[in-house]
């Protein structure tokens, strides 16, 4: 008897654990981006049959986070790969987004996450992102665009 009133200590002790472990993982957040500028180069890569070419794209841009009262601006990255061998066919597709639109996106701890596009019927891949700032900038141009 006191032998299954330890098990079950420990197994209570352990789900405390792990529900205090998941509650520190950071939430995926719901904000608008708005994108100020997209770059696109292209670059010959290697890869397994040969020679592939890679379409880096970055995008800057910033977004309303806390309930509009801070802005943080971004550069993010996506790279696509395409290769004709052995058939036609593109890896790690990215969203196309245009330069002064905004974007309702998923905000995760690493990557931004922009709505389906439709370019791949499977999936297409986060933006990572290269830098994250609070912006005094960002937060004149909401201003100006909330007509204050």
């Amino acid at each position: 008897m006191i032998r299954l009133v330890t098990i079950g200590a420990v197994l209570f002790a352990c789900s405390l654990s792990l529900l205090s472990a998941q509650n520190l993982q950071p939430a995926t957040r719901t904000v608008v981006f708005h994108v100020t500028s997209v770059r696109q180069t292209n670059e010959a890569s290697p890869c397994n049959f040969g020679t592939c070419n890679t379409d880096k794209y970055t995008i800057e841009g910033f977004a309303e986070l806390n309930g509009n009262v801070s802005v943080a601006e971004y550069v993010l990255t996506c790279d696509e790969v395409s290769a004709s061998l052995p058939h036609p066919h593109r890896n790690n597709i990215c969203a196309r987004v245009h330069a002064g639109k905004a974007y309702e996106v998923q905000l995760l701890s690493n990557s931004v996450s922009f709505p389906y596009s439709r370019l791949n019927k499977d999936f297409e891949a986060n933006y990572n992102i290269v830098s994250e700032k609070e912006s005094g900038r960002g937060a004149e141009v909401l201003l100006s665009q909330n007509g204050r």
